[in-house]
């Protein structure tokens, strides 16, 4: 009887040493992993193009040349919990930063160049300034779900810009239309620009005063819309017929500066 209770209690205790070498090992496994996922998140260059040729039309001009500061953020997507990264670039200290051990930002050529950037995907926003007579020119820009690569040759984005809307340059408009499907309306047709913001119709075809779009025919498929002294904003297109029936256009939003 004692010997049997013997064997029972050694049985317990060999299975229960069993265990914990398995829970053991289970444990250096998950160790193992988290260490293998934080190298995995490894850090790499982006290299940002712009693109001046907006969906919306950014009223005035810009020389994308004369900008002699850029600030850009990377945006982390998802719950990962980490913060935004902010890199600002100025001409005047264009060289800072270039042997930092974190994220820098540089601008040569044309190109901003990020530094030091964690792999992931990040909604990426820039927004860059120069001083143009008493005031100053901002352009800004943004592209969503950027995956950024631990490979760097696939890190070149290109990003579309558009002089911002709190901007006080003034500017003029002239857009290119193919009017081949609609070749019969073209003539009739009232073009306005609506300010995405307001609501309200700030130039329009039929405007007596100095807010006059101009909307002629160019060749025989094509007409050009036309106006100046445009005022800072975000526009659409609409296109009447008849006063009242509006048409539809492919593209009516796709307004290039």
């Amino acid at each position: 009887m004692f010997g049997e209770k013997t064997m029972k209690i050694k049985r317990f205790l060999q299975g229960l040493a069993a265990f914990a070498i398995i829970e053991l090992f289970a444990g250096c496994t998950n160790i193992l992993d988290s260490k293998t996922s934080e190298k995995s998140k490894e850090n790499t260059s982006v290299s940002i193009n712009f693109n001046a040729n907006g969906r919306y039309i950014s009223a005035g001009s810009f020389e994308l040349n004369k900008i002699t500061s850029w600030k850009v953020t990377f945006e982390p997507k998802g719950d990962s919990g980490e913060k935004d990264i902010e890199l600002t670039w100025s001409s005047e200290t264009s060289d800072s930063g270039s042997n930092s051990s974190s994220p820098s930002l540089n601008y040569s050529e044309g190109v901003l160049n990020a530094k030091l950037i964690p792999t992931g995907i990040y909604d990426i926003t820039l927004e860059g300034s120069y001083s143009e007579g008493n005031g100053t020119v901002t352009v800004s820009g943004t592209k969503e779900d950027v995956t950024v690569s631990s490979e760097t040759a696939k890190n070149n984005i290109t990003v579309i810009v558009g002089l911002k809307k709190d901007s006080s340059v003034k500017g003029s408009l002239e857009l290119s239309f193919n009017t081949t499907d609609i070749s019969n309306y073209a003539p009739a047709l009232r073009v306005t620009l609506k300010n995405i913001q307001t609501g309200d119709i700030e130039y329009s075809t039929d405007s007596t005063d100095e807010k006059t779009l101009d909307f002629s025919a160019s060749d025989s498929s094509g007409y050009t819309l036309t106006g100046t002294d445009i005022a800072p904003g975000w526009y659409k297109l609409e296109f009447y017929y008849s006063d009242s029936v509006k048409i539809e256009i492919p593209g009516d939003k796709m307004l290039l500066e």
